[in-house]
């Protein structure tokens, strides 16, 4: 399962769609009458499941594809990625299905990810490939920490141009082509210094408002939260856009962290995605407070601000 729903037909039902996706990926007509139920019922998609798929939103794509293909008779399944779509819930729920796929059906399950959380819910062992070398095979813990370590901090410029987006729509109508931390040579951050970015970006369609929003994450994968939504203002096709932005670090614990950039058209609560590129920007905080203890990890990722004391005394 390199990209879900490859092979699916806009203009056939999503009943169609799972005959032929089924054959596609080598199973019998008998073999999807036997788990058309299953699949539809997984999916979350029965009340549409007649309807052309040409007229469900991408995520319900995401789901009766994925639907069909974990629900597929082979004896080892690779997943490169897979799991990046869809809402929480429904990855929680692809989770538990791989892992019923491996521990109770007893298939083997390659997954392909830089989701460490993801990986520690599915894995019993990890591979460490750095520019196609193994560079560590075994355990889970000490492949992730491997891993982390090769975090680079060191890229300031990426170019977004050709870099694949999180589903097919991203990027068609408005296109991020680069984004630069401004100013520095390492994407290094003391927790007295705010991180400025830059973005270029086109779009080819005019818009009343282009929103952004950062999603932060530890290097580990765990979530940290996201920046509020900011507008971005109007914009017509034909012209480069420049829009340079900074964030404030000083809640964050020392360590790496990482964001993606999420823009979308509309209000957060019916946003439309229109780019958000598989890029994992890259960053450091250190911290200059000597009166703060050394930060553990399991405090969490957050630096509260001091306790103020609003009484204090004795009674005698």
């Amino acid at each position: 399962m390199l990209e879900v729903g490859t092979g699916f037909n806009n203009e056939m039902t999503g009943r169609e769609n799972i005959y032929m996706n089924g054959a596609i990926l080598g199973m019998t007509r008998a073999e999807v009458d036997s788990k058309i139920d299953q699949i539809i019922e997984f999916s979350e998609c029965g009340d549409f499941i007649d309807t052309p798929v040409k007229r469900y939103s991408s995520g319900m794509f995401v789901k009766l594809a994925f639907a069909v293909a974990a629900h597929l008779d082979s004896e080892i399944m690779v997943m490169d990625e897979v799991l990046a779509v869809g809402d929480m819930k429904f990855q929680q729920k692809c989770l538990g299905k791989m892992s019923d796929v491996a521990g109770q059906e007893g298939r083997t399950v390659l997954y392909v990810s830089h989701n460490m959380s993801t990986i520690r819910q599915l894995c019993t062992r990890c591979v460490v490939l750095d520019q196609g070398r193994v560079i560590f095979d075994g355990d889970v813990e000490q492949a992730i920490a491997v891993y982390m370590e090769t975090t680079d901090v060191n890229v300031v410029h990426y170019d977004l141009m050709d870099v694949s987006r999180m589903n097919a729509s991203a990027g068609k109508r408005m296109r991020l082509e680069t984004l630069d931390f401004v100013g520095k040579e390492s994407s290094v951050f003391a927790d007295t210094e705010k991180i400025r970015v830059r973005i270029t970006w086109r779009v080819s369609e005019p818009f009343t408002g282009v929103h952004l929003k950062l999603n932060l994450h530890f290097r580990d994968s765990t979530p940290v939260g996201i920046t509020h939504p900011v507008n971005l203002g109007a914009a017509v096709p034909g012209k480069l856009y420049t829009t340079e932005f900074e964030f404030d670090p000083s809640l964050l614990g020392e360590g790496q962290y990482f964001f993606y950039v999420d823009v979308f058209d509309g209000v957060l609560t019916q946003a439309v995605c229109l780019d958000k590129p598989v890029t994992e920007f890259a960053f450091e905080v250190t911290s200059g407070d000597l009166t703060m203890p050394e930060w553990a990890p399991g405090w969490g990722r957050i630096h509260f601000p001091p306790v103020k004391v609003l009484e204090n005394g004795y009674d005698g």
